[in-house]
């Protein structure tokens, strides 16, 4: 379960925020955070009231089965479900992972054979987080106002009107699931800075607290786990006197000046309740501990915290006018409906369920069962005592404070262009949520640049068209006032691997074996376009939003010698790191945007087609291959940037802060895979532009798919244009597609 705590902690801070906004789904999720708050107090303030009068366990069970009464009542109302509903959202694509009955079955199926394969949704989740990662609350939000009294116009269809509680969740969920894509953008940038790259990372890891003795989790997942225990014993609970020397952290960097004050039985009210009896038993005496609460009351207690409870409760609630019509699964499945076969159809996908119900279950009040997020809580995140010994030695707190409050001015951003269609149907007003990558806070855009020219160099031809990795601080305007952290590593113990390995090995972004030729190709030589006509740039904003002086800034293109292979393994074996990227000739322009602390690198690389041998020109000496750049476009490409300090973990199987080294050798900190198709159309075939090879149109239709979790697809499609009095050639721009998705471009 990635990191839920402090996601459902940003769904409160963004509650607090839209105090007096006038839409009335929005209005519901500030009220009900506020009526929840407010429900914490009064119950800390009556249970108080309660052990202090009363020593009698007979005298304090029923007392306190009132005032837990009166609490949970609270939690019944329809604003604090609309609040919860968007805590749900906030989980964002790790919903389908999250670590049920079923779940925990294929994680010991090696060992249990007989046990039916579980459905966990991995590829799900990591379609929602590298591929077309905005179709979900697209398709969510289009229906929504379809099924509102403003239709779409676009769709011509006839559609039951929602009911306007229903609307609410489904709204209020789609809203919060915009803010687990602001948070991940933001927040994983700082993660990875001290886990390294996720698609790097082996899982080394047990749970923390027993129950399951398995490596099932990585620097990364263990990073965001101790992350959501400081959240929870700081700033849901703040009663806890052992975290009283965070309080300066909690007020000054998290900005909170109160704690929440939600309760928790195993550390809030266990000392108090607990009584001790001496009973008589066949070998000897025997001292048993009982406390006043039924075990209900204990696990509802204990599961106060979990935000989404009250609306995964109306799943099954026994009134059929505030229970929840299923609605998620559904509209995931409409918006990945335009995925290769393979991967809908896959063990670990989600086509076999009929309803989000089974994950959203794990949340309730009531369910403690193997994976639930009870199970969570007890086993997997680390308790208290862990984090006041050395939870936060391996990372810095105060910068993760600083990055929870980019999320949170990302989330307005989204959460504000949503609301803004909503009312408006004007699309346009999504396009800021559109194709981003959740690792790494870099956006994909496709744009036209035909009409520019190159400032430094206005002799040089232009090129049709720009792939714009855009960083987040570009995108989000209000971003520019935000301070970033300055981030210190900690100095290396070691300048060697353990293995003495004089590099770092990257692994594979795909694993499909075969290497087979994509069917639909051939090799046959298209026809000569001079190269000065045929570029095409692709743009690329660091990766990193921090200020550190050890940064390399380094990065890595991947090519594949095999371009007509889409998917064989050699697509990404790079074996080295490249230190520096001022040393390597690919980028032809660099820039910075300075913000705050940080100072972004910015790099724009430009592809052309090597000049023909037989290529003639009067004014060759003034315009060299050189002068332009001599760098082919390959089929695949991955963009990782890289550390120069990297923390590595030396030991495996129970977590500790001293089971790390710092270690001085580059290491890839962030990666990005995508495979470009830059085709000219033809008559019946598409010709490719760099890799000299042609195309039928079923095999460019095929394109036009999700092929591969984690790969993004990029196809281009230009026509070829040649004036008769110039004898020049020129490119124009006719589509472009990501993943499948037909992409609006704009003219620069």
């Amino acid at each position: 379960m990635p990191c839920p705590i402090t996601h459902m902690y940003l769904a409160g801070l963004l509650a607090e925020h839209y105090k007096n906004n006038p839409n009335e789904t929005v209005r519901y999720i500030h009220d009900g955070f506020a009526i929840w708050r407010e429900a914490n107090k009064v119950f800390d303030k009556e249970t108080k009231e309660v052990l202090n009068q009363e020593h009698s366990r007979d005298k304090i069970g029923p007392k306190m089965k009132n005032v837990i009464s009166k609490y949970r009542k609270t939690l019944e109302d329809d604003k604090v479900a609309v609040f919860s509903a968007f805590a749900t959202g906030t989980q964002g694509p790790d919903l389908w992972v999250l670590p049920h009955e079923a779940a925990l079955r294929m994680m010991w199926r090696k060992y249990f054979t007989k046990l039916p394969a579980a459905i966990m949704g991995a590829l799900h989740f990591d379609l929602g987080h590298y591929n077309l990662t905005h179709a979900f609350p697209k398709v969510g939000l289009q229906r929504i106002r379809l099924q509102s009294n403003c239709p779409d116009p676009l769709l011509e269809v006839s559609v039951q009107p929602l009911d306007p509680l229903q609307r609410k969740y489904q709204t209020a969920y789609y809203l919060g699931y915009l803010s687990h894509i602001a948070l991940d953008i933001t927040g994983h940038i700082m993660v990875n800075v001290f886990a390294g790259a996720y698609f790097q990372l082996g899982k080394d890891w047990e749970n923390e607290q027993g129950k399951l003795w398995v490596n099932i989790f990585n620097n990364h997942n263990k990073i965001e786990q101790y992350f959501d225990a400081l959240v929870k014993f700081l700033c849901f609970e703040g009663y806890h006197d052992g975290m009283k020397r965070f309080e300066n952290l909690r007020k000054n960097d998290f900005r909170q000046p109160d704690p929440w004050l939600f309760p928790n039985f195993a550390d809030h009210l266990s000392k108090s309740l607990i009584f001790s009896e001496l009973i008589e038993t066949p070998k000897g005496t025997l001292n048993v501990f009982k406390h006043a609460l039924s075990s209900e009351a204990e696990l509802f207690l204990d599961l106060s915290v979990s935000l989404p409870g009250p609306f995964a409760e109306r799943y099954s609630s026994i009134n059929e006018a505030k229970k929840v019509q299923p609605f998620i699964w559904n509209d995931y499945c409409a918006a990945y409906n335009n995925t290769d076969g393979s991967i809908k159809d896959n063990v670990l996908s989600i086509t076999k369920m009929t309803s989000e119900e089974p994950k959203v279950r794990s949340f309730r009040f009531d369910n403690n069962a193997d994976g639930s997020f009870y199970y969570y809580l007890k086993y997997t995140m680390p308790n208290m005592a862990k984090i006041i010994d050395w939870g936060t030695k391996f990372y810095d707190p105060a910068a993760f404070a600083r990055f929870l409050e980019a999320g949170k001015l990302v989330s307005v951003a989204f959460m504000d262009a949503a609301l803004d269609y909503l009312q408006t149907g004007n699309l346009d007003k999504l396009e800021l949520i559109r194709n981003w990558n959740l690792d790494l806070g870099l956006a994909i855009r496709i744009k036209d640049i035909s009409a520019t020219t190159d400032q430094k160099n206005p002799t040089k031809p232009p090129r049709p068209v720009l792939i714009d990795l855009v960083n987040v601080i570009e995108e989000i305007p209000a971003l520019k006032q935000w301070q970033p952290p300055v981030i210190d590593m900690p100095k290396p113990k070691s300048t060697k691997w353990p293995e003495d390995n004089k590099s770092v090995p990257l692994k594979r972004r795909i694993h499909v074996g075969g290497g087979a030729s994509v069917k639909g190709c051939t090799g046959n030589v298209c026809e000569t376009i001079v190269f000065a006509e045929s570029g095409l740039d692709i743009r690329l904003a660091n990766f990193k939003l921090y200020k550190d002086a050890d940064e390399l800034g380094s990065y890595i293109f991947g090519t594949n010698r095999r371009e007509e292979v889409l998917n064989a393994e050699t697509a990404y074996a790079i074996t080295e790191c490249v230190e520096d990227f001022a040393t390597c000739d690919v980028f032809a322009d660099r820039s910075s945007l300075k913000v705050g602390n940080a100072d972004v690198k910015i790099n724009r690389v430009t592809f052309l087609e090597k000049m023909p041998k037989d290529f003639a020109r009067k004014d060759l000496d003034k315009i060299t291959i050189s002068s332009y750049g001599t760098n082919r476009l390959p089929r695949h490409l991955r963009v990782t940037a890289c550390r120069k300090y990297v923390r590595k973990s030396i030991d495996t199987g129970n977590f500790h802060a001293d089971k790390f080294n710092v270690y001085s050798n580059p290491a890839p900190a962030e990666e990005f895979a995508f495979a470009v198709y830059a085709l000219i159309k033809g008559k019946n075939r598409y010709d490719c532009l760099f890799q000299r090879t042609m195309f039928d149109p079923s095999f460019v239709e095929s394109l036009k798919k999700i092929r591969q979790v984690g790969v993004n697809v990029i196809l281009l499609i230009f026509e070829k244009k040649k004036d008769e009095k110039t004898k020049k050639t020129t490119l124009k721009l006719l589509e472009s597609w990501i993943d499948g998705e037909k992409q609006p471009y704009v003219k620069v």
